[in-house]
């Protein structure tokens, strides 16, 4: 980055601090960011958890569902408190000093990056089921590492190169502003660059989630009125546990489908209104701050759905986290002096007694 270039973003950011905004409202956003960067934080733990304990999951999906974990997770921690902090201390952050310009810089790029590492992951979840569903006999492509690896290493790689320029201010610059919230995020960017990052990421994402979803329903339709046929294909009556394992591939797209439908109605919005105003300092106070935080549930309900979704990952939270090591209180275990031990009275003695009745009296 160029010393004229650090300049001129010094010189933006303090002219967006010193510009009139409503103070309150930055504040109060930060204080409503609090509980859903704690829910998100919250969900990912869980989630990381049903995914370790759950071995049964086929391991493609569960790469696919770590994934999408661990980038709501990094935005949990490194992006939702800076941007806490930013909204509540505003002018007086530390990030809006110039001499933390390189901080300010980063911080903004892992923000705007882990968004849309987040839409990529819920892409590669798509496919990952489209390819699981659809070319359930072809075992060669369910269990291809390069196909596995392409899927978790793609949306890091491809949000990463794309919004690191603005760093170099090519296309885009990064720095602190003041409108609609104070926090350090896009401050230019030129048409061509927001055509182009947002086709590439965005675009691609919708179409490969539409395109994928669209396939598996297909699939799952005709196969379903065809005669000798349940689920996603021809099984035959005497192969039940292919047929549940089919079933439960299934069940896992719709699950996954839901997960993804509602994160991008969060999301989409925000893209919507990127296309539009051209210049983020432009965005009224009211309309931006209701697309933030729309964009920040998105990210903190995304690990929260599978789990709530799947009567399994359900059931599995319960016992571990709510009945692990309890027993009942009115019976326990027998004395270890009473284990194995005979009893030494006969059935004679007992009937003298009254305890049994002698038969015939």
């Amino acid at each position: 980055m160029s010393q004229n270039d650090t300049n001129a973003s010094v010189i933006n950011r303090q002219n967006n601090s010193s510009s009139g905004n409503d103070s309150h409202s930055s504040v109060a956003f930060g204080i409503v960011t609090i509980p859903i960067v704690i829910v998100g934080f919250i969900g990912c733990i869980l989630f990381l958890f049903v995914l370790y304990k759950d071995t049964k999951q086929r391991h493609s999906v569960r790469a696919c569902f770590l994934n999408l974990c661990l980038s709501s997770l990094f935005f949990c921690i490194f992006s939702g408190p800076f941007q806490i902090l930013t909204y509540i201390t505003q002018d007086r952050n530390f990030l809006a000093d110039p001499a933390n310009d390189f901080w300010c810089q980063f911080s903004a790029f892992t923000n705007v990056a882990l968004i849309y590492v987040v839409v990529l992951c819920h892409a590669a979840i798509a496919v990952n089921r489209y390819c699981v569903i659809v070319f359930y006999k072809r075992v060669r492509i369910l269990k291809s590492k390069i196909l596995l690896s392409i899927l978790l290493v793609s949306p890091w790689f491809i949000t990463i190169v794309i919004y690191i320029f603005p760093l170099f201010h090519l296309g885009a610059s990064y720095g602190f502003g003041g409108n609609p919230v104070y926090k350090c995020s896009f401050q230019k960017r030129e048409k061509a660059f927001l055509m182009a990052s947002r086709a590439i990421t965005t675009g691609s994402a919708v179409i490969l989630i539409c395109a994928s979803y669209l396939a598996i329903w297909v699939k799952v339709t005709m196969n379903s009125r065809r005669p000798n046929c349940v689920g996603i294909d021809c099984i035959p009556p005497a192969a039940p546990k292919t047929l549940r394992q089919i079933n439960k591939e299934v069940r896992v797209a719709k699950s996954t489908f839901i997960t993804c439908l509602v994160f991008i109605i969060f999301f989409l919005p925000s893209t919507v209104q990127a296309f539009v105003i051209k210049n983020p300092a432009n965005l009224q106070l009211v309309p931006g701050l209701t697309l933030i935080l729309m964009q920040q549930i998105g990210i903190a309900i995304s690990p929260w759905l599978p789990i709530l979704l799947s009567e399994s990952w359900r059931n599995m939270l319960r016992l571990k986290l709510f009945t692990s090591g309890k027993q009942s209180s009115t019976v326990g275990t027998a004395p270890i002096f009473l284990l194995n031990h005979k009893p030494t009275a006969s059935s004679d003695q007992f009937k003298k007694t009254g305890i049994i009745e002698a038969p015939g009296s």
